[in-house]
């Protein structure tokens, strides 16, 4: 069943965001020292660069597209006037895709995993642990109950240190990233949804949806 607003991308997005982690620690563990396999990881980790910047142009086309579709179908249902929805698909779909992809630094799930990208590189090239490995020191996942969570805010992949929950799916986020998110999905005019990759619960997102969930820190375990 297809789900607009970019759902698989953000699954996608998800998985190359765990792989590249994964990439990261096992390459300081274990490292690269000879010169033709570390150009061949360099050519993969250049190519998966330019994957992870496609799925999220199309992440945040989708979720744009379909929200303007809807308000324009909503419109015109209102008005009785077809006009704008005489305008060819794809002509609409490309020139917002042309947009989303000429503002690279808004892509924020790109941005994050376009840096670890370039850390993978920098340990590649030197053959021997680095001290890049550090910086992702508080991204430890988090076991609650018989259900995995990261204490790590879906939004911006940072510490969760104000935790708030939704009240339809369960997910948890930090409190000032998700109120900024459901404020600039707002000020786009685009559909708002859960930010958690893969999450079922389609509902518009309001800030009424949220609530304060400080037993979070009570049940949260490090996984060691």
């Amino acid at each position: 069943m297809y789900h607009p607003g970019g759902y698989y991308q953000q699954g996608a997005l998800q998985q190359i965001f765990e792989l590249t982690n994964v990439l990261q620690t096992g390459l300081q563990k274990h490292p690269v020292t000879t010169e033709e396999s570390k150009k061949s990881l360099l050519g993969t980790m250049t190519e998966l660069d330019k994957i992870t910047k496609e799925f999220a142009i199309m992440e945040q086309v989708e979720s744009r597209f379909h929200a303007t579709l809807q308000e324009d179908i909503n419109k015109a249902r209102a008005t009785r006037n077809m006009e704008k929805l005489l305008i060819p698909v794809p002509d609409s779909f490309q020139a917002l895709r042309a947009e989303v992809g000429a503002n690279e630094n808004q892509l924020q799930s790109y941005q994050h995993i376009k840096k670890t990208i370039k850390n993978i590189k920098k340990i590649i090239k030197e053959g021997k642990e680095t001290a890049a490995g550090n910086a992702d020191s508080e991204e430890e996942e988090i076991v609650c109950g018989e259900a995995v969570n990261r204490m790590k805010d879906p939004i911006t992949k940072g510490q969760i240190t104000e935790p708030v929950r939704n009240i339809h799916c369960q997910h948890v986020y930090n409190k000032t990233s998700i109120v900024a998110y459901i404020a600039d999905n707002r000020q786009r005019k685009t559909l708002c949804q859960c930010p958690q990759p893969g999450c079922s619960n389609k509902r518009p997102l309001v800030e009424t949806d949220i609530e304060d969930y400080q037993a979070y820190f009570d049940t949260a375990v490090l996984e060691r």
